[in-house]
Order: structure tokens, then C-alpha cells, then sequence
């Protein structure tokens, strides 16, 4: 985003309502429900969820971009360590699984996130990819607080 001397983005929609006096560890991430929606399939079934899913997973296979390829691969490893992906699962079961939401009208990225947050969100919406989807994939692969 470019701006100097910030600590963190604060991003708003909605009917959020923001309560100054609510504590927040401006260090990670904070979501108000994290990826406890985890077993919702609300979005799924429209063309902005596993269709779009399909088509990230088919962009990714097709790029040669190494930012993109970086971004993923960071995605992917936060999947593993976060404990999303088990065995011998890859990227590719967690796009494709048809589950996962996080509601989004209110949400914290701290200056540290803020460039991997932009990047693997660019590669969502040029797919379409629904926002609560997309915030959920995130956060799975970061380390966040609710």
C-alpha cells in the first residue's frame, strides 16, 4: 500500500462496528471469527467458489510468473505448518474442498502480513474467488488471533 510509519491496516465493510475499546496485539493478524466457519459450504456451490477455486489451481499450474509461483509456495508451507494440510495432502485438497468461510466486514493485517495478504488476495480476486472464501484460505495460512 506504500505508506510509511504504519503499524497495520485495519479493513472495514459492511455493518462492522469498530469497538476502540477491544484489545488487539497489533503483531498478528486479527480476525473476529478466525476460521471457525470451517465446515460452511455457504458460497461453494456458486460460481465463486469451486469453480473459481479450479481456475486459481489451473492458473497456478500454467504460471511461469515467480511471484505468483513464490506466493503460492508460501501459502502451501503456511497450509503445512498452521496443520491444514495432513499426510499426503497438498494445496490442491484445500482448493478443492468446498468448505470454509470466515466472515470479513472486519479484520487487522499487521505491516509484516500486509505484502503476502496483497499478493495471495490478488491471485483470489482475479479468479473471483468469494471474499469469506478467500479470507479463510488466508488465514489458515498465517498464524492469526481472534
Amino acid at each position: 500500500m506504500g505508506l510509511n510509519n504504519v503499524r497495520g491496516y485495519f479493513f472495514m465493510a459492511d455493518d462492522a462496528i469498530f469497538n476502540l475499546w477491544n484489545s488487539i496485539n497489533f503483531d498478528f493478524v486479527h480476525h473476529l471469527t478466525g476460521d471457525s466457519y470451517e465446515n460452511s459450504t455457504n458460497w461453494w456451490k456458486t460460481e465463486y467458489g469451486l469453480e473459481s477455486a479450479k481456475n486459481i489451481l489451473q492458473t497456478i499450474q500454467n504460471t511461469n510468473d515467480p511471484k505468483i509461483l513464490e506466493t503460492w509456495k508460501q501459502f502451501e508451507n503456511g497450509l503445512k505448518v498452521n496443520g491444514f494440510l495432513k499426510n499426503n495432502q497438498t494445496v490442491i485438497n484445500e482448493m478443492l474442498s468446498s468448505r470454509g468461510r470466515s466472515v470479513s466486514d472486519f479484520f487487522y493485517i499487521p505491516s509484516s502480513a500486509i505484502s503476502y495478504y496483497s499478493r495471495i488476495m490478488r491471485i483470489f480476486y482475479e479468479h473471483k474467488l468469494f471474499l469469506e472464501i478467500a479470507v479463510n484460505k488466508f488465514l489458515k495460512s498465517i498464524h492469526h488471533e481472534m
